[in-house]
């Protein structure tokens, strides 16, 4: 498999650098380790992981005239990205996270969604909001919400639908107007039942078991499968791996039940590339070549490689684009997968699945 192969992702934070001014990125009083040992007032080093993630080197910010990384204009953040994805990638979502959930500060996050959803478009790339715009030719670009809090009725979902959304992250780790610790709220039936209609992706990742039950009953009831997806992560089997995590590998990781309930929908399954969700290349090798012999399980996965949001300290020998390459040498070394079905998996797949799900 050639290492310039360009591959697919159903997650990375491509998110300017400081465009929230002084929300931290990483919250140490939660347990999340910080992207680098030393990051200044600044985050300056937050900034250069951030770049590096998407295989932009010292030499192309110095060919800018960028000695700082923390000066960085949102100009030439866009320029370096857009050359890296046009590099790099066949189709990608490109995630605006949730950060504000109380409730007296929806217009910042609207705010946020409104810049970062303009900086995607600024790119210039083949920005999708139906699956007829898909090129053969160019980067695909999904813009995605990591995070629903800003829904509080129903008419929230017209404004982010307005600016290009089209797949929304129910839940992120904690309850919120349409999810809770028992499932959906009425309200997050009536939400999920209206992004459907629009032709917005489900995303599960990142919901408690209840809630991804939930959603993945409400799917099968309105036969909406085609518009599900677990975008990045693992099965709880693989998180349980990591000491650290063991304890909520449950909650954030897949049983064997729902991932191949998710196949038989019609969804789609992006796995993770570093920790917690596996601890070596081979282990990702391992979970696919297993959720492959499902029946439809071939087509039904794909990458969610979260670049852009990785701490260093979880990374594990997949640190930029370029390096999926391994995970493909390993899949044909190990499991004696052809180049056709590895790059259905690292890229194609993805493409495919969104083709048929934004209609």
């Amino acid at each position: 498999m050639s290492e310039r192969e360009k591959i697919s992702s159903l997650h990375d934070d491509f998110e300017m650098p400081l465009a929230d001014k002084g929300i931290p990125e990483y919250d140490i009083e939660k347990g999340y380790p910080q992207r680098h040992k030393d990051i200044g007032e600044k985050g300056e080093k937050s900034v250069i992981n951030r770049i590096y993630q998407f295989g932009i080197k010292e030499e192309d910010l110095r060919n800018l005239g960028i000695i700082n990384p923390t000066e960085i204009t949102e100009k030439q953040y866009s320029r370096l990205i857009k050359e890296a994805v046009e590099k790099q990638y066949d189709t990608l979502f490109a995630s605006v996270f949730g950060h504000w959930s109380e409730i007296e500060k929806p217009q910042k996050q609207l705010t946020l969604i409104k810049r970062v959803s303009r900086m995607y478009r600024n790119w210039g790339m083949n920005l999708i909001k139906k699956g007829e715009q898909i090129s053969e030719r160019e980067p695909n670009l999904v813009i995605a919400l990591e995070g629903a809090d800003f829904v509080r009725n129903l008419g929230d979902i017209d404004k982010i639908y307005d600016q290009g959304i089209r797949s929304v992250t129910i839940q992120y780790g904690k309850e919120n107007a349409l999810a809770n610790d028992v499932g959906l709220t009425p309200l997050g039936r009536q939400a999920i039942t209206k992004m459907f209609d629009l032709g917005i992706i489900i995303d599960i990742a990142h919901a408690n078991s209840n809630v991804r039950k939930s959603i993945l009953d409400l799917t099968e009831d309105l036969n909406k499968g085609q518009l599900v997806a677990y975008t990045h992560g693992a099965t709880s089997e693989d998180i349980a791996q990591d000491i650290q995590f063991s304890a909520a590998a449950e909650k954030r990781g897949l049983s064997k039940e729902e991932v191949e309930r998710i196949v038989k929908l019609g969804g789609i399954i992006g796995l993770g590339v570093s920790k917690p969700f596996f601890q070596s290349i081979d282990k990702i090798a391992e979970r696919i070549d297993q959720i492959c012999q499902i029946e439809n399980g071939p087509k039904s996965l794909g990458l969610g490689t979260d670049f852009g949001g990785v701490a260093p300290v979880w990374e594990i020998g997949i640190s930029k684009p370029e390096d999926i390459a391994k995970l493909g040498d390993t899949l044909s070394r190990k499991f004696g997968y052809s180049d056709g079905q590895i790059k259905n998996i690292l890229q194609k797949n993805v493409h495919n699945w969104v083709a048929n799900a934004l209609i």
